[in-house]
This record gives structure tokens, sequence and C-alpha cells, in this order.
């Protein structure tokens, strides 16, 4: 599929305001999808392969003082990818 691109820049907001005035498309996890962006679902778009992430946590580390911080940021992964386990 041919294509060109049209704009690039490091800020998200100035892409997304870019795609919002129907300059083009971009790729965001659907959450970010906010109006007035919409989610595009034609056939000939690839797929997009699942993002992956993880939280690392030191062995010798005091898990009593960074358990929120490790609940908050699981809390953040999308429905259906917390499936982490912190060892």
């Amino acid at each position: 599929m041919a294509y060109r691109f049209v704009l690039t820049s490091p800020d998200h907001h100035v892409r997304a305001s870019a795609v919002a005035a129907g300059i083009g498309l971009m790729a965001l996890p659907m959450r970010q999808a906010l109006a007035p962006l919409v989610v595009a679902k034609e056939y000939y778009l690839p797929d997009l392969k699942p993002i992956h992430a993880g939280i690392f946590v030191r062995k010798n580390i005091d898990r009593q003082k960074v358990v929120s911080l490790i609940d908050t940021l699981k809390s953040l992964a999308p429905t259906g990818a917390r499936e982490m386990s912190v060892a």
C-alpha cells in the first residue's frame, strides 16, 4: 500500500490534533482514542502487535515500601493485560 508521511512530531498532542483534523492516521492504545478521534476498522489496515510491559523489582528491596506503587502501576495496564507477577 502506498503511503507518505505528512507530519512527524515528537509531541503526542500535535499528532492527535493532526489526526483529528483529518490529515492522517496514527496508532495508539484504544483507551487514548478520545473524541474527536475514532477507531479505524478498515479491512486494509494491518493488525497491530500487542504492547508488552513489565514491572521489575529488585530482590533485596523492602516490598512493604513499594507494594502500593506496584499496585498502582499494575492498575494502569490495559484490561486483560494485568497478568503480572512480582517475584
